[in-house]
């Protein structure tokens, strides 16, 4: 009878340990739902900083809260399945159910149903039945319990924040066209500013937009901004430079860039007038017409570079095509720039007095660089309009590459 006893007692201790690590296994799997969700949801924010539209980015926050709504209560309802299909010494809910003989389909959307009534939102009659089974609904139905209330506040303010920034658009967009009919504006013409009023609006928007400024970069140090606005200008500068003063002085050249937005039609420059700036076509598209050559669609490239080096005066004209973004360096900017550190100086001076040389030699002058005429027009014999934009962008390196050491 003792030894009867004691085997007994034996067997509820390893009953004992085994339900302790049964309880683990659930807090390990709780614990595994938690870094799953986790880390899906940094990928996504990851994947929302690389979006620019502002509506765009509150669609695809709303997408990546059902998203994860839908991810969590997948994993949930497996989990509570699995763990209904263990062998336990009590009863569980899946023999509760009778699921064991059902299809796969009737199993998982009986278990995602379950896991859908814990946010509180529908009933079902599915009970936990043994101790196990009560500690993970707990845990799932406290959990629930916060997560749910923050999507749902998330979803409501992103809900809200995309209608006020349609009823915004919206409202002015409907001010301008009343404005224009008033007016009796010509339909051409309002068509025109009307497109370029959606393009600059969109623009106008974003707030990590290539123009944009934000009003917390003004914190930034000296140096930090120089460094962030030569980074953001690389596309027209294209030049990396491990020497000190020559990144400094490309760093104080970045910040005298200026961005403008140009609509359809309008004249950048035009023939036999003095030209003070140089300019990058960063986006869209500009037909530069000289007297004597076959007009060219500019994109990607430098229009003017050669009143950095020497007093011109423009030889076409240069119209927008497009509504177009337009980098502009004024030659008093590039000046001062290159003047602040003296090697930097005697090689742009050294440099300018080659690249006078090179021009005298030309027996035809123009607003481009020769290297671009020549491939453009060698492209465009070819009949290949997209491989004259490629070259386009090549050439666009050209500018300062020949002057700063690198």
């Amino acid at each position: 009878m003792d030894a009867a006893s004691g085997a007994e007692l034996r067997l509820l201790r390893t009953l004992g340990r085994l339900r302790f690590l049964r309880l683990l296994r659930v807090g390990r799997m709780a614990w595994t739902v938690g870094s799953v969700m986790q880390s899906v949801k940094d990928q996504l924010s990851s994947r929302m900083s690389n979006i620019q539209s502002p509506g765009l980015e509150l669609r695809y926050g709303i997408v990546r809260i059902v998203f994860q709504l839908l991810l969590s209560n997948h994993i949930i309802a497996c989990l509570w399945f699995l763990l209904g299909s263990e062998e336990n010494p009590d009863s569980t809910w899946v023999e509760q159910m009778q699921l064991k003989s059902k299809p796969a389909e009737f199993q998982y959307t009986t278990s995602l149903y379950w896991a859908f009534s814990q946010l509180g939102v529908g009933q079902t009659e599915i009970e936990a039945v043994n101790l196990h089974e009560r500690i993970f609904s707990i845990v799932i139905s406290f959990l629930a319990l916060i997560n749910f209330s923050t999507m749902v506040s998330s979803m409501t303010s992103l809900l809200e924040s995309l209608r006020k920034l349609k009823d915004e658009e919206t409202e002015q967009f409907s001010l301008l066209r009343r404005y224009l009919a008033s007016n009796s504006i010509d339909p051409d013409l309002s068509l025109r500013i009307t497109s370029f009023l959606q393009h600059s609006f969109s623009l106008k928007k974003k707030a990590t937009s290539k123009d944009g400024e934000l009003p917390i970069l003004g914190m930034l140090s000296k140096s930090l901004r120089e460094e962030l606005q030569l980074q953001r200008h690389l596309e027209c500068l294209l030049l990396e430079s491990e020497d000190y003063n020559t990144r400094r002085v490309l760093c104080k050249m970045a910040t005298q860039l200026q961005h403008s937005v140009l609509a359809l039609d309008d004249v950048v420059f035009s023939a036999q007038s003095m030209a003070n700036s140089c300019f990058y076509v960063a986006e869209g598209n500009c037909s530069y017409e000289q007297q004597d050559l076959a007009p060219l669609m500019l994109c990607g490239t430098w229009a003017a570079e050669m009143c950095l080096w020497t007093p011109w005066i423009h030889t076409g004209h240069l119209v927008s095509k497009d509504i177009s973004r337009l980098i502009t360096l004024e030659v008093t900017s590039f000046c001062e720039c290159i003047s602040r550190d003296r090697g930097v100086w005697s090689l742009a001076a050294n440099y300018a007095q080659r690249f006078v040389g090179e021009l005298n030699e030309e027996g035809h002058w123009s607003d481009l660089s020769p290297e671009y005429l020549q491939a453009a027009y060698l492209h465009e014999s070819v009949g290949s309009q997209n491989s004259v934009r490629r070259k386009t962008c090549l050439c666009a390196k050209r500018t300062f590459k020949k002057v700063l050491p690198s």
